[in-house]
């Protein structure tokens, strides 16, 4: 298989903009991204020509943007006020609206975008944490806020794509009606709102320049563009600090362009695989350089990011509480509790991804748990601005379900499940029944397609339902 590299990038106009990880990176996860946290809902503009949009929006290694405004053409990708509407004629009222809050139609919390030139045309990649007035441009209408992953490829042979980017990868399979322009023609868009704690969307962690100031590339170019490394608020002279610009020139591309780091993937690039897609016998194509924008949160300091993805305890003759978390890769994690935990915080170890593990045995014996744990995360050693986050959950037994069957022949569905509490077995319950010495049979017609069992020491499991003696 021929491989080819691409440097042919350019930027895009704004009014276009309508997987294991390794170490020291987040973890790649499942759906491709990682939890994002949405900042409180703040008022933009001067009466009444206002607009309301979340303060900040902050990744999992505790980065947090803010609106790139429109008067900074040099960094942003924001609508400008003096062209609210990308290039289209804006009514009085509209410019009035623009010039209130700062910005047109569309603004940017970060964007990053890459393109291919292939002999069919294009590659694109556009990532966004946008703001949007889908619904007319005026302090009446409340915009729109999502992030966007809009992938579009030129294909002239149908075949089968892969396409892989910083958040993961997808397999498109183009069909010989569907070969031209766009024949890859991809967007999601999901919706974010202020206040929001966990939030999922298109991409996360927010890609930024993988290199700032020690970039010789970045010599000749002063204020208003200047990085502070680790992500600060502002620079030693006020100006605020950016994640990319446009205020640069790649000696490369002509452009922009400039290679990222973020992937929680490990793949800080955007690739497309399928039959000569390159030109004769040329199979990949790709390109590391994207174009940047974004402005960091130039506020008050901001939680370290923390989720804790499991506390339990077991306990027989001795007993053991396990903790899992999820913070930036490089924070300092630890738990504390009460009765029969170890005094003082207890740390947890980090796998270099993200996820950190702590386990400590139950001392002086296992005879009491403590109701609750709390797990603290400090990144302020790599982010000065991330303050430390403490979560309390509580202590729960974990429930594992050895056995949810249904026998199609009789109509039995038996469940079999165990606490990891052995010392003082709690009541299990499925189905709205209690299971006895662990084991429940129900005759029913029709059996679910899941069966949840649940503990009354707080714990709970979930598994598909298999059929046995089906016609």
């Amino acid at each position: 298989m021929k491989y080819a590299r691409s440097f042919g990038l350019r930027l895009l106009s704004a009014a276009v903009l309508i997987g294991l990880a390794p170490g020291g990176q987040a973890a790649c996860p499942l759906d491709g991204v990682t939890p994002m946290n949405i900042g409180a809902p703040n008022s933009i503009g001067t009466p009444p020509e206002t607009t309301t949009v979340p303060l900040w929006v902050q990744d999992s290694e505790g980065l947090a943007v803010e609106v790139c405004p429109g008067t900074d053409q040099l960094n942003c990708i924001s609508l400008p006020p003096d062209d609210p509407l990308g290039g289209n004629p804006a009514s009085p009222e509209e410019l009035a609206f623009a010039a209130s809050i700062g910005f047109g139609e569309e603004a940017f919390y970060a964007s990053a975008e890459a393109l291919i030139t292939i002999p069919a045309g294009r590659a694109l990649m556009v990532s966004a944490i946008e703001i949007a007035y889908l619904n007319g441009f005026s302090s009446a209408t409340p915009p729109d806020t999502f992030t966007r992953l809009r992938i579009r490829v030129d294909i002239d042979e149908a075949g089968t794509y892969v396409v892989t980017t910083p958040w993961g990868q997808k397999t498109y399979l183009v069909t010989a009606a569907d070969v031209g322009p766009n024949a890859i023609n991809d967007t999601v868009d999901l919706p974010f709102v202020a206040d929001q704690v966990g939030f999922v969307g298109a991409l996360g962690p927010i890609l930024t320049w993988d290199t700032f100031p020690d970039d010789p590339l970045l010599d000749q170019y002063g204020p208003p563009f200047r990085f502070d490394p680790p992500f600060g608020d502002s620079g030693p002279d006020g100006v605020a600090d950016y994640i990319g610009t446009l205020n640069f020139v790649n000696p490369v591309t002509g452009g922009p362009e400039h290679a990222v780091k973020g992937s929680p993937c490990g793949t800080n690039f955007f690739r497309v695989e399928g039959p000569n897609i390159g030109g004769p016998g040329i199979d990949v194509v790709e390109t590391d350089l994207f174009a940047v924008t974004g402005k960091i949160f130039n506020g008050a300091s901001l939680p370290t990011p923390l989720t804790i993805d499991q506390a339990t305890y077991s306990r027989s003759a001795a007993g053991r509480v396990n903790v899992f978390a999820t913070a930036p890769t490089q924070a300092t994690v630890s738990f504390a509790g009460g009765a029969n935990l170890p005094a003082g915080d207890q740390p947890m170890t980090g796998d270099g991804s993200g996820r950190f593990f702590g386990s400590v045995a139950l001392t002086p014996d296992a005879a009491t748990v403590p109701a609750d744990i709390t797990v603290t995360a400090d990144n302020g050693a790599i982010d000065p601005d991330n303050l430390p986050t403490d979560l309390t959950v509580p202590l729960i037994d974990l429930v594992t379900i050895t056995r949810a069957e249904y026998d199609y022949a009789s109509g039995d569905l038996t469940i079999e499940a165990r606490s990891s509490d052995l010392a003082t077995p709690p009541t299990l319950s499925a189905l709205g029944q209690t299971l006895t010495g662990g084991l429940l049979t129900v005759n029913t017609t029709v059996a679910p397609p899941a069966v949840t069992v649940t503990s009354s020491a707080g714990g709970s499991a979930t598994v598909d339902v298999t059929v046995i003696h089906a016609p």
